[in-house]
Order: structure tokens, then C-alpha cells, then sequence
């Protein structure tokens, strides 16, 4: 006698006859009463409900509810039209692998939400991660002394409440105090400069009440004449101006600062109150341009003569304290040296090369040539290895990093290295400042280390101080290759 197969809900699905097989109403086997052989269907049947239906291709014959593991990587339920997908939720501190659209990823070491977007991993929330506290804008609430509740907009930095925006239009008082804010007024309230040391607001503003807590109407205006009881600074070109009849003036012209007298054949004199009597220590002659010193002239960086100089006393030198001139730094000419008398060194005098001690150089690192497996730009990583003593540093974070090679080395050791057979022999700096091949965003300050392809990159966290190749010295916003100066200093 055939029997009616009904749904959960009490509609019916179909009627089998005695001895039939239905396999055209669901995904399953439905068996007639006295069929032969029906144990292979019942078998079938629990086994394809056991693994949902696994397939690469969605069940024909669905009924609303049936689950189905799609093998492409995710779970799906029929809604009675279409299969909607049941995205997976993986909870891990490192990135799944094998993903597919829609699936989540809970972040264990981070403490956040992400999910795939078919090529890379997109950040649901919260913005900032465990590692660095709670960052971002927080709505609260804020009650004052009086037990009235106010709403506020808090912005925190690595879980530090750094400012609150309240829109009250009279301040009030937190009734449970709040570090580094006694009062809450309308507006943007930063945090105490006695909790943060120098926190400031740092932009544009179109207006001020006041300034360092002195009224706008306390300070001087540009466009008017007024009168100053403290420092002065005069923004434009045509500088200050004394005397009854303009005879003084202070100027800049194409950006050479002025002192002028304007009285023809006038002096200028500097005086100094020279043991409590006032006194000239320079003296512009005005007749002729002449400059007189009262007393001896002290030089701490370079005196530049265009014509010569003549000393009219002195004596004959016979160290470096004696003699009529007399230099505590070294002597750099570009013509000859003559002499009366006789040259007496301390060092060593050579025809080709000259052996002392210099106090400056004219480029800005310290490098040595060591032999390369092949030629490379200036700028780029290198560590010790390759078929020579040098090669290209593959390696992200790598400590065995070497040097940079050099554009003009200040000081060149090894200078003769490879000269022979043509050999490739390149400066390697690992002192000073030289250009650097960086990929990727680097902030001024930032420490580099080495990020493969020869290049380096912005040191992380989590990066060795011995793969530490030097610091920049300017910003880099881009992602792409770019050459930027760098201090290298190498932890070998």
C-alpha cells in the first residue's frame, strides 16, 4: 500500500508506491514499501546526510533548510530559492590560509575581526589592536558634581584618554575626577600638559580670546604704530630705522643683513663695556672701509682674505705658540709655500701624499672595498657571502648585513682591492651618510633594516637590533623603490 512522505511543517512532499524508488522529490532515496534491495538506498542516504551533501556542485533536488558543504570551502543552507552561504569563523593568531569569500577571522593575538574579501584579509573592528590599546574616538558619559549626566566624545591613544569634546554649553565639573581634566568646557578639551609634558593643539586657528592666557587686545598689532616693552621682531625687508635724521638702519637686502650709516664718511663702531668703562672694540672707518680691532681677534671657525695678510711684529717660530702667525688648526693653500726660513714638522712631509691627521672631510662616510660577486647601484644592501667576500642581501631583517655601497666615500680603506684583473671591488660604507635603496613608507628617525632584493625598509618591532642598518634622514611616503639619505652605522 503506498504511503505519503509529508514536511516538517505538514505539506506534502510526495507518495510512493509499493515496491518504487522516488529519487526526483529530494536529494535522497526515498523507499517504497517491499522494494528489493533497499538497505544500499538507506546506507546512501545516511551517509549523504553524515557529510552534507559534499560536492563542488549544489544538490538539484533541494529542500528548504538542507545544509550542503560546498568543497569549495564553505558551509550553505537552502532559504527555499537560493543557497546562502554560512560563513566560517576562524579563530587563530596567524592568518588562515585556503580562504574564500565571506569568511571571518578572529585575530587571537590582536583581539580583532577580519574578513576575506576573495584577495586579501579586510579589518572588520575594532581599529586598533590589542597590542596597542584602545585608539580612536569612544562616545561616554560623564557625570558632574551636581549628578547630572552629560554626553561626551572621548579620544583615546593606546588606552590614554588624551581629549574630550563636549557640546554643554557651561563647564562642569566630573563628579569621579578624570587625570589631566579638572573641568570639561564646551568645545575640545585637550589633556593637561602636567599629565602629557608639552601637549599642545597644533594646526591653523582663525581666532584666539587669548594667547598663553593673555588677552587678544594685551598684544601688538602690525598695522599700526605702537609702543613695545619687550622683543620686537620686524617682518619685512626694510628693517628698523634710528635717529632724527634716518641716519641708522637695519636691512636685508637679497638676503644680505644690513647695518648701515648714512652719513657720508661716518664710522660705525661696536663698543663694549670693557671693565666698566665703555669702550670701542671695532671700528668701521668710513673714509675707507677699513675695519680696526682694539684688542686681539679670536676666530672659532674660518677667516677668509681675499688679498693677504701682514703681520708687521713678531719672531721667528720655533714651535707651534710662537712666531708672528700663529694657527691651531691646520694650513690649506692653493699655491705655494715660500719660505726664508725653515719648514720644521711634527708629522711627515711627502711629495705625493700627505700623512697627518685631518679634523674634516669633504664627503660624509667611512668606507672599504671589499671584492663583489657582481657590480651593484649605489644604495644597495650587502652582506658578507656570494662567490667573493660580498653580495646582495636577500634576506628581510637580516643580521649578517654588512654596509651600503658607497657613492663618494670620505675616507676609503682598502683602496687598492680589486684593482687587478679588473676585479669588482665597490665601497662598502658602514659609517656616515649615504644614500640608501628603501621600499615602502619610512618616517625620518626611523631605524632601517634590510628587506631584500638588496633594498631596505622601515625597521619593525618585532625587527633584531643586529639587522639594524642605519636611520633615515627623510621621509619616504610611497610603497615603491627610492634612494633617501640615511646615517648607516652597522652592528657587526
Amino acid at each position: 500500500m503506498a504511503y505519503t512522505i509529508r514536511l516538517t511543517n505538514g505539506s506534502t512532499l510526495t507518495t510512493i508506491a509499493d515496491g518504487t524508488v522516488n529519487t526526483t522529490s529530494s536529494d535522497l532515496t526515498l523507499i517504497g514499501k517491499n522494494y528489493a534491495g533497499y538497505g544500499q538506498f538507506i546506507a546512501e542516504n545516511f551517509v549523504h546526510l553524515l557529510e552534507h551533501f559534499s560536492d563542488s556542485t549544489e544538490p538539484t533536488q533541494p529542500l528548504t533548510g538542507q545544509i550542503w558543504w560546498d568543497t569549495a570551502g564553505n558551509l550553505k543552507v537552502y532559504n527555499g530559492t537560493t543557497w546562502r552561504t554560512l560563513s566560517s569563523i576562524a579563530s587563530t593568531s596567524v592568518e588562515p590560509t585556503s580562504a574564500v569569500t565571506g569568511n571571518s577571522w578572529w585575530d587571537t593575538t590582536n583581539q580583532q575581526l577580519y574578513v576575506w574579501n576573495g584577495s586579501s584579509w579586510t579589518l572588520v573592528g575594532p581599529a586598533f589592536s590589542s597590542n596597542t590599546g584602545t585608539s580612536g574616538t569612544v562616545v561616554g558619559t560623564i557625570t558632574d558634581t551636581a549628578n547630572v549626566n552629560h554626553v561626551a566624545v572621548n579620544v583615546f591613544v593606546s588606552s590614554d584618554l588624551v581629549c574630550i569634546i563636549s557640546k554643554d554649553s557651561t563647564p562642569y565639573t566630573p563628579q569621579t575626577s578624570i587625570t589631566g581634566f579638572t573641568t570639561i568646557k564646551p568645545g575640545f578639551n585637550l589633556i593637561a600638559n602636567t599629565s602629557i609634558a608639552n601637549v599642545a593643539y597644533y594646526g591653523t586657528a582663525e581666532n584666539s580670546l587669548s594667547l598663553a592666557s593673555v588677552s587678544a587686545a594685551n598684544y601688538a598689532r602690525t598695522d599700526i604704530a605702537e609702543t613695545f616693552n619687550s622683543t620686537v621682531t620686524i617682518n619685512n625687508n626694510s628693517g628698523l630705522t634710528i635717529g632724527t635724521g634716518n641716519q641708522f638702519t637695519q636691512s636685508v637686502s637679497s638676503n644680505v643683513a644690513q647695518i648701515v650709516n648714512n652719513i657720508n664718511n661716518a664710522n660705525i663702531a661696536l663698543r663694549a663695556n670693557i671693565g666698566g668703562t665703555i669702550a670701542t672694540a671695532l671700528l668701521v672707518v668710513g673714509s675707507s672701509g677699513r675695519v680696526e680691532f682694539s684688542n686681539a681677534i679670536a676666530v672659532t671657525g674660518n677667516a677668509t682674505v681675499s688679498n693677504y695678510i701682514l703681520a708687521t711684529q713678531g719672531e721667528n717660530a720655533t714651535s707651534n705658540v710662537t712666531g708672528a702667525i700663529r694657527v691651531t688648526g691646520g694650513i690649506g693653500l692653493t699655491g705655494n709655500i715660500y719660505t726664508s726660513g725653515n719648514i720644521n714638522a711634527v708629522g711627515n712631509v711627502s711629495g705625493s701624499y700627505f700623512v697627518g691627521t685631518a679634523t674634516t672631510a669633504q664627503y660624509a662616510d667611512l668606507a672599504e672595498r671589499f671584492l663583489a660577486d657582481q657590480d651593484y647601484a649605489a644604495g644597495t644592501v650587502v652582506m658578507i657571502g656570494g662567490e667573493k667576500e660580498i653580495t646582495q642581501c636577500d634576506t628581510p631583517n637580516c643580521e649578517e648585513v654588512l654596509g651600503v655601497i658607497s657613492t663618494e666615500p670620505a675616507y676609503l680603506m682598502n683602496s687598492l682591492n680589486g684593482s687587478a684583473e679588473l676585479k669588482i671591488a665597490p665601497p662598502v660604507a658602514m659609517v656616515g651618510r649615504v644614500p640608501v635603496r628603501v621600499v615602502g613608507p619610512v618616517t625620518k628617525g626611523q631605524r632601517l633594516v634590510s628587506a631584500g632584493n638588496g633594498c631596505a625598509m622601515a625597521a619593525t618591532a618585532d625587527s633584531s637590533m643586529l639587522a639594524v642598518i642605519g636611520r633615515a634622514l627623510e621621509n619616504k611616503a610611497t610603497e615603491t623603490e627610492a634612494s633617501i639619505e640615511a646615517v648607516v652605522k652597522v652592528n657587526t
